[in-house]
């Protein structure tokens, strides 16, 4: 039975209550107390006030939105979006950073343009350059907040990306966002954006926890693996937003796992029903074409959305790492599952090679962390003495390795974009292409082999300059060679 009458503080502001018991709507969304007094006049029998609390427990604790979903059961909605209107306590020096910066419209451009960097565009267009910039005064928490993150992830770090003060105080963002209960999309977002940071300058383990919280984030907003098609959802890039902020995750897992393949995955594998992201076209003018649906059943294209063609090869990544765990398979089973999954990666690779053949960028990023993870199929082959196998990938890393060597070679040729274009994702994938012309090297000794060290090594000092992962994987080159 609803109260009677409207709640204290809907009365006191003039606004229309719902009169929803024990909180209104309007009270959770501002986050007030919300209190019903029955008239005197009332001949309806008296409703049970609100159980009070202490003068000292009111001012330590607040309600944030979240309690009836992680402690309300089953009397409370299981999701929440969240409150957009709702604002977190940010740093000056944050906000200062970014609405005090003249440039600030440049900076969204740049970003904009270099989302091939990471092939998973997850904010609209409109949200940038309509929602946020024309109303730059008026920015809330998570605005501000994002617009820090694109503003790091676009500059050159020259120091160790760690003690970047903007960087520090962003981190610092997100834990007032959290103990001050604000969680929405745009958080979501600007967490993703962070972690872009974290990955592409090698903060570890700082990465990978801030893996793990894009991953409670996305289960706090009801963005689950297994319900992708968002119906509840006001409109179309509401719901895309939500779909692609998902498998932006999901690929992101895949890939920072393969560095730590024996790592657990916490997104689970999605079903192969649904949609991936929309094509590029429904994306950029907000609205769903004949091309916006497809599957994971639907077979990979050349013309396809580079985010799509990363998606197929996040998943293709997960089957490797699943078989890093399968090394309890009968040996003929572990041998005909490595060589499947091989064959697939190859299939999918082919589709690929008409992009890399007409696009003078190093490699896109599908294929370039394609190419990773035929590194480490071969390197978990090998390690579970799966000696035939061994030798049926050998000449895939063999060609691989030869297209990084290539590419990197026409960079220094200038036939390539300036040194802030090549997408951290390539690091990895350089890495392995390193130790294999080193073990070479020792077993030749060839001038020709010393030759190609040098050419990658230069390589690296120019993705360094860009992306301080690069810097990280160098150490560990001069680790491997030291031992």
């Amino acid at each position: 039975m609803k109260p009677p009458l409207a709640c204290v503080k809907c009365r006191l502001r003039k606004k229309k209550c719902d009169r929803a018991y024990p909180i209104c709507s309007s009270c959770l969304r501002t986050h007030d107390r919300c209190e019903y007094r029955v008239s005197s006049s009332s001949n309806k029998p008296p409703i049970r006030l609100p159980l009070t609390q202490t003068p000292d427990s009111d001012q330590v604790s607040r309600p944030t939105g979240f309690e009836g979903k992680f402690l309300g059961y089953p009397f409370f909605p299981d999701k929440f979006i969240g409150d957009s209107t709702s604002n977190i306590p940010i740093p000056s020096d944050l906000q200062s950073f970014v609405i005090g910066d003249d440039n600030l419209r440049q900076h969204i451009t740049d970003f904009l343009e270099e989302t091939d960097l990471f092939c998973m565009p997850f904010i609209p267009r409109q949200d940038l350059e309509v929602k946020l910039l024309s109303q730059i005064r008026q920015l809330n928490g998570a605005a501000i907040l994002l617009l820090a993150c694109i503003k790091i992830l676009g500059q050159q770090v020259q120091d160790d990306p760690r003690s970047n003060p903007q960087y520090l105080v962003i981190k610092t963002g997100f834990v007032s966002a959290e103990v001050n209960g604000f969680l929405t999309v745009r958080l979501l977002q600007a967490l993703l954006l962070l972690l872009f940071y974290e990955f592409s300058h090698g903060i570890y383990p700082s990465a990978f926890i801030t893996l793990g919280t894009c991953t409670r984030y996305l289960a706090a907003l009801g963005i689950n693996g297994g319900s992708l098609s968002f119906e509840d959802t006001n409109n179309w890039i509401e719901a895309e937003t939500r779909r692609r902020l998902w498998w932006a995750v999901y690929s992101m897992e895949r890939i920072m796992m393969l560095g730590y393949p024996k790592g657990t995955l916490l997104l689970k594998e999605p079903d192969k029903n649904e949609n991936l992201p929309s094509d590029d076209v429904s994306w950029d003018q907000a609205y769903p074409s004949p091309e916006a649906y497809l599957t994971l059943l639907s077979p990979a294209k050349s013309e396809m959305s580079s985010f799509r063609l990363l998606v197929h090869a996040a998943y293709l990544i997960g089957r490797v790492l699943q078989h890093a765990s399968d090394d309890h398979l009968p040996l003929q089973a572990y041998n005909e599952k490595g060589a499947q999954i091989y064959r697939t990666i190859c299939a999918l690779m082919t589709v690929l090679d008409n992009e890399t053949r007409s696009a003078i960028i190093p490699v896109s990023v599908p294929r370039g962390v394609l190419n990773s993870a035929v590194f480490l199929l071969y390197s978990i082959s090998a390690c579970g003495g799966d000696q035939s196998n061994v030798e049926y990938f050998e000449p895939a890393r063999k060609s691989s390795a030869a297209i990084f060597l290539s590419r990197a070679r026409l960079f220094f040729e200038g036939n390539l974009r300036d040194i802030f274009k090549p997408s951290p994702f390539l690091t990895h994938w350089g890495f392995h292409v390193y130790q294999y012309f080193y073990a070479i090297y020792r077993q030749e000794g060839h001038s020709e082999s010393l030759q190609v060290l040098k050419d990658l090594e230069k390589a690296f000092e120019i993705l360094g300059k860009r992306w301080k992962l690069t810097e990280v994987y160098v150490t560990l080159l001069n680790d491997m060679q030291a031992s």
